[in-house]
């Protein structure tokens, strides 16, 4: 009989599943329990996750094999701003580890029987975050499936969705990314067992609308009985209206007299509240319980960022590295170079030993430390970046002969120039050493050169400019500033240490999430005064580019003539390509 039973469940399931033009949402298919209520009420939930337990996600976009897709960053970033809120409201913090593209239109096939999820996960994963993938609109969300998202199981690291959900994110759709997320941690629906949601799992119950029952349900006890507020097929397609009435407005269920027993929790998030946007709110059993998976389950250890972690001894020509911890990295005898990446980010403080070398590098090779708050980043190179706290890199002057730079100037009534700078030898004004810095026009061509000058104190880690017709000197460059304090037209966001293009590393002054100072260089990017707009755009030593923010820095034809070091500078206009040597 218990057989008979059993196929007449799977019956009607497969019978049901045929129907989900009728708005199933999820297709998440769960499965049987294996976490105890009992287990997760003994356990020390706080000692078990800190503060704050801090899991990696990385995201996959998933293309046609030419590369189209109707998702841009903007939307995927919205969506996982949304999201991470839900999360970090409850102390877990979802960490963006990176996000990579799958091009392949075979991928793309409508959701259904046939939807070669395993494939796709099996050309992209990462066994240390929750892998979610995102797919064009509407491959989930076809017109006779209407399924928004899905796990691969409860208790699991990857997921699937709809593009229709990542386009809509902050509107209608803004929480099926973190339901699906609460699959993975181990949630299930809060009116699991009230419908049918896999028939195959004979452990499935209803929940008691009469006492706090976590043997059944979702298998929380602080998440009352809920009789599914929405016509899902795997419920019978039973019409909202036949249970209740629903104001989407208050997000209040008013239940019919048949249905007055059920009180459900309207505003869960892992409910099928008819009106999305009042699914909000995990309960405090949910957070205890994903906690409480994620700090148990072999499946779900390996993404949580751990709080600290000591490299040394080091060494890498190719291949990337990624370390993210979630309070800091010390390391030593690091040597990086050639096309090798390695990336550090913590979210207090990284130490990078003076016996560390980085560079030389091809154009593919770098080195970057990152200070940024674990929690909440969305973003891989979040611009929210903070100073790091431990300044072990030495300080890089600026005053050095032939260090040279290009900018461009325009103003409002159009006319348009570019200007080469160069460092040219020393000059004494009043018993005091002043670099002299040579300027002339490269557009439009212009034989005039213009005079001004620079000193700089290395201890004060200051650089200093003299009006010559005015004699008066003042600040031009303060190298010593620290985070928060003003920069030009903004305060300091951050200070960050970037690889450049001739492999040294260099200490970026961030205001307004861009680069506006680098230590050893000077200005960056663009600044207005009155009618007139000036970009500092080129920066090279001799004939080695040091950074180039403009495509016409590689095509500029420097002015070689100015250098007075004995070196070769490699002049580019275009194919054209000369030398000259320089004397000191």
């Amino acid at each position: 009989m218990r057989n008979i039973f059993k196929i007449i469940r799977i019956w009607l399931y497969l019978l049901l599943f045929s129907f989900r033009v009728n708005a199933q949402e999820c297709g998440t298919i769960s499965g049987p329990n294996t976490i105890l209520a009992a287990d997760v009420a003994s356990a020390d939930i706080a000692a078990l996750t800190g503060p704050n337990l801090t899991v990696r996600y990385f995201v996959h976009v998933v293309r046609s094999t030419a590369g189209v897709t109707d998702i841009t960053q903007t939307m995927i970033d919205n969506a996982f701003n949304a999201t991470v809120h839900f999360y970090s409201d409850n102390g877990i913090c979802l960490s963006k580890s990176g996000q990579d593209f799958i091009d392949n239109s075979a991928f793309l096939m409508p959701y259904g029987s046939t939807f070669p999820s395993s494939s796709i996960i099996a050309t992209s994963n990462n066994i240390n975050a929750i892998d979610i993938y995102i797919l064009l609109t509407d491959v989930l969300y076809a017109p006779t499936l209407n399924v928004l998202g899905f796990a691969t199981g409860i208790t699991s690291k990857e997921l699937f969705i709809d593009g229709r959900v990542i386009s809509n994110a902050t509107g209608l759709n803004y929480n099926t990314l973190p339901h699906e997320i609460g699959h993975c941690f181990s949630l299930y629906h809060t009116h699991h067992g009230t419908c049918i949601e896999n028939p195959a799992d004979l452990t499935e119950c209803p929940e008691s609308t009469i006492t706090i029952d976590s043997g059944c349900g979702d298998f929380i006890g602080d998440t009352p009985a809920d009789p599914n507020l929405s016509n899902s097929p795997r419920c019978g397609n039973v019409a909202v209206s036949a249970r209740g009435t629903y104001n989407s407005t208050s997000c209040i269920w008013t239940p019919n007299i048949s249905w007055a027993a059920y009180h459900p929790h309207e505003r869960n998030i892992m409910s099928y509240a008819p009106h999305r946007p009042c699914r909000n709110q995990f309960t405090i059993g949910q957070v205890d319980r994903m906690k409480y998976a994620i700090t148990t389950s072999s499946i779900l250890i390996p993404t949580i960022v751990p709080d600290n972690k000591s490299i040394a001894g080091l060494t890498m020509s190719s291949g990337s590295q990624n370390y993210f911890l979630k309070d800091y990295i010390t390391s030593s005898n690091l040597n990086i170079t050639t096309t090798a990446n390695l990336n550090f980010k913590a979210g207090n403080y990284i130490e990078i030993n003076p016996t560390s070398t980085f560079g030389p590098f091809t154009t593919t090779g770098s080195f970057t430390a990152t200070i940024e708050p674990v929690c909440n980043s969305i973003t891989v190179t979040n611009n929210a970046k903070m100073a790091i706290s431990q300044d072990t890199f030495p300080y890089r002057p600026m005053l050095k002969d032939c260090l040279s730079w290009v900018t461009t100037h325009a103003t409002d009534f159009g006319f348009y120039s570019v200007m080469q700078h160069i460092i040219n030898g020393d000059t004494t004004i009043g018993g005091l050493v002043y670099k002299k810095i040579d300027a002339k026009y490269l557009i439009p061509i212009s034989s005039l050169t213009f005079n001004y000058y620079y000193r700089e104190d290395i201890v004060n880690k200051k650089v200093y400019s003299y009006e010559l017709s005015f004699g008066i000197e003042s600040i031009i460059y303060d190298f010593d500033k620290v985070e928060g304090e003003i920069l030009f037209d903004g305060f300091i966001d951050s200070i960050t240490y970037e690889v450049l293009e001739d492999g040294i590393s260099y200490k970026n002054f961030w205001v307004m999430g861009e680069v506006r100072l680098i230590e050893g260089l000077g200005q960056i990017g663009t600044i207005s005064i009155g009618e007139e707009a000036t970009s500092y755009e080129c920066y090279r030593d001799g004939n080695q580019s040091i950074i180039s923010i403009s495509p016409f820095c590689d095509t500029i034809q420097f002015d070689s003539t100015f250098c007075k070091r004995e070196t070769t500078l490699a002049l580019h206009l275009q194919s054209f390509k000369a030398t000259a040597t320089c004397d000191n």
